[in-house]
C-alpha cells in the first residue's frame, strides 16, 4: 500500500508539473503579446470566412516555394504578388506577421551564455 500511493504522489506530482508549466507558457506568451484574444480569434476567423475563396491554400504557397531557386534565401512581395495576383491583401500581412513572429521567437529560443552556465 506504501508503494502504491508512493507511486500515486509521483504521478500526480508529474501531472501538475505538466499543468503549470502549460500555464507558464501561456502566462509569458499574454505577456509577450503573442497571444491571440478572443476576439482577434474571431475576427481572424470570420476574415478568413469572407476571403476564402481567394485565399491562397498552403499547398499552393509550398508548390510556389519549391519552384524558386535553392540559394534564394528571401522571397519579395513582389514574387508573391506575380505568383498569386488575386491573393488577399490581408494574406500578405498575415505571413509577414507570422515571419517576424517566428524570427522573434527563434532568436528567443536561443540558448545564451546564462542558460548554458545554468545548464552546468
Amino acid at each position: 500500500i506504501t508503494f502504491q500511493c508512493f507511486v500515486t504522489l509521483v504521478l500526480l506530482n508529474m501531472v501538475l508539473a505538466i499543468m503549470l508549466d502549460a500555464s507558464k507558457v501561456t502566462r509569458d506568451r499574454t505577456i509577450r503579446g503573442d497571444a491571440g484574444t478572443l476576439w482577434f480569434q474571431i475576427s481572424d476567423t470570420v476574415k478568413r470566412f469572407v476571403l476564402r475563396n481567394s485565399w491562397v491554400s498552403e499547398d499552393q504557397f509550398l508548390h510556389f516555394l519549391e519552384g524558386q531557386p535553392a540559394q534564394q534565401v528571401f522571397v519579395m512581395g513582389r514574387q508573391i504578388r506575380e505568383a498569386f495576383p488575386d491573393i488577399p491583401a490581408a494574406q500578405i500581412e498575415e505571413l509577414y506577421d507570422a515571419v517576424i513572429a517566428y524570427e522573434i521567437h527563434a532568436s528567443r529560443d536561443s540558448i545564451g551564455i546564462r542558460d548554458t552556465a545554468q545548464l552546468i
